[in-house]
């Protein structure tokens, strides 16, 4: 059993089918979790990331943004680093921070873009049909910018960069 540090209400949440379908729109949120995870590509990791939305009519709905770090394909690599590279901006950091906890609890806007499901296609490429009406994957909301959280005309969570690791200090010098 795994101990939870926040619980969440859910019963307030839209919803279409098993997904969270919100509105277009621009809305505060903070990023609660991210974790490595294996990728099929042999020694593939992606860095996890859950981003919850915390005020207004959808807060507490989940985002996972799935950022593929290590893998062979150079062009996931450099999307993910560039995604990760706005977050990191919009929490206030000039550059990536070593260790992705650094992002956790700042609290940042996302734009979210709601979009209609893409026609099902079958292995020679020609849609799939129910009758006369084509097959599509189901509708999904999803973050399409990250920007810092403005008040007053100044990020007040602006930091000069991502903090440094830590070096334990024992009270002694050389």
């Amino acid at each position: 059993m795994v101990a939870l540090p926040n619980i969440y209400e859910t019963a307030s949440l839209p919803s279409s089918g098993s997904k969270s379908l919100i509105e277009n729109g621009q809305y505060k949120a903070v990023i609660v979790a991210s974790e490595w995870k294996d990728i099929r590509t042999a020694g593939g990791k992606m860095l996890v990331i859950s981003v919850i939305l915390t005020e207004g009519r959808f807060a507490n709905t989940e985002f996972t943004e799935r950022l593929n770090i290590i893998n062979a394909n150079e062009q996931a690599v450099k999307a993910a680093y560039q995604t990760l590279a706005r977050i990191s901006e919009a929490v206030g950091f000039t550059s990536t921070p070593a260790d992705s906890e650094a992002l956790h609890n700042k609290p940042f806007m996302v734009d979210i873009t709601t979009k209609q499901g893409d026609v099902m296609l079958d292995t020679e490429g020609k849609a799939k049909y129910e009758g006369t009406v084509p097959k599509r994957y189901s509708d999904y909301s999803e973050i399409k910018k990250y920007s810092p959280l403005i008040t007053g005309g100044t990020n007040p969570f602006s930091v000069a960069a991502a903090p440094a690791p830590t070096t334990p200090s024992f009270g002694w010098s050389s």
